[in-house]
């Protein structure tokens, strides 16, 4: 007896020991986890898609930071960085802007990385929705190369984005196996990469004639624009010509009808970010801007910031034959009422302005 079980012990041991050999046991899907292999039907995919669409309000949640941080309109990172706007409000109201008006900001800044992390955040949900996209057998011909090309798009605007704020930045694709991505490499040439596969593939008309959507020439807009951040003038030209000969697009009769609410989606707007301010959050509403108002009482209840400068508006002049004066318009400030009340007279320049 003692002899049975002794031989029953060693084979279980044996099998225990040929089963502990394998890691197999060790790939367990975490519950409450997404899989990707759940998201490879077609209403799967086109919620990715939607998903990286959504991530161009460029906030997250809290954990890449306060939504103010990372701003849609790179009120911070760009006007106030240069010399168009001055941080407004008091020296106590997000001081971390004060440092970054004088150049002197540190790597921790949270306006610093707090922009890097929500457009890399960005930038994942593409490759998320590229990389599911290709394993999807509901999804295929056609349809598989727009969505595709609406998702490389937002992958090189993504890109775009950041380039243009941290310029050595590292090119992240669908196939990374690793955060440890080098940024040596230029990513101008990713970028222009993807941009080409959506003018090449994306439709004239917004897919499904939902607004917001990529096109041909929302994605030539925005390739031209690569192409004149690095000064080359020719290559943009014609992506420009083409967006101008379309015929979709036209200046509005009244400027002020692009900042009025029955003015969305007019035809000057070449793409344009929708915001669904009756969702389940009021966070939906483009809430990175919430605190980018010239005046009190903006929706945040406060508070003076973009305050824009007299920099600013002396780049508005023009020589007499309509011509920006690039070295010379800062020489003398341009006529303005500040200071004057209002019961005082005022007669507006008269100098040729654009």
């Amino acid at each position: 007896m003692k002899r049975i079980i002794y031989i029953t012990s060693v084979i279980a041991g044996i099998l225990i020991l040929a089963y502990s050999c394998k890691d197999d046991f060790l790939d367990l899907q975490p519950l409450g986890s997404l899989s990707e292999d759940v998201l490879t039907s077609q209403d799967g995919v086109e919620s990715l898609l939607i998903s990286a669409y959504a991530a161009l309000d460029t906030w997250s949640g809290w954990a890449v930071g306060a939504p103010w941080e990372s701003a849609n309109s790179n009120w911070v990172m760009g006007d106030v960085y240069s010399d168009d706007a001055y941080k407004g409000t008091d020296v106590n109201d997000q001081p971390p802007i004060n440092p970054m008006e004088r150049y002197e900001h540190q790597s921790d800044n949270p306006y610093v990385w707090s922009k890097w992390a929500a457009g890399f955040d960005a930038v994942s949900r593409t490759n998320d929705l590229l990389r599911v996209l290709s394993k999807s057998d509901e999804v295929s011909g056609e349809l598989a190369t727009e969505i595709s090309a609406e998702g490389r798009f937002l992958r090189g605007h993504f890109h775009f984005e950041l380039k243009k704020i941290y310029d050595n930045i590292p090119y992240v694709d669908e196939n990374a196996e690793s955060f440890y991505i080098s940024n040596t490499t230029d990513a101008w040439p990713m970028i222009e990469a993807d941009l080409e596969f959506a003018v090449s593939n994306l439709p004239d008309d917004p897919r499904n004639g939902q607004a917001g959507r990529a096109t041909k020439f929302v994605a030539a807009a925005t390739l031209a624009k690569v192409h004149l951040y690095q000064s080359d003038y020719a290559a943009a030209k014609p992506l420009l010509d083409m967006v101008i000969n379309s015929g979709k697009f036209a200046l509005t009769p009244n400027y002020h009808d692009n900042f009025r609410i029955s003015g969305d989606n007019n035809s000057e707007s070449i793409f344009a970010y929708q915001a669904s301010v009756n969702g389940a959050s009021f966070a939906t509403g483009n809430f990175g801007d919430i605190l980018n108002f010239t005046h009190t009482g903006g929706p945040g209840g406060c508070c003076g910031f973009h305050q824009p400068s007299q920099n600013l508006v002396n780049a508005h002049k023009t020589t007499e034959d309509g011509f920006p004066m690039f070295d010379t318009f800062n020489d003398e400030d341009l006529k303005n009422d500040q200071g004057i009340l209002s019961t005082d007279p005022f007669e507006p320049t008269t100098a040729p302005l654009d």
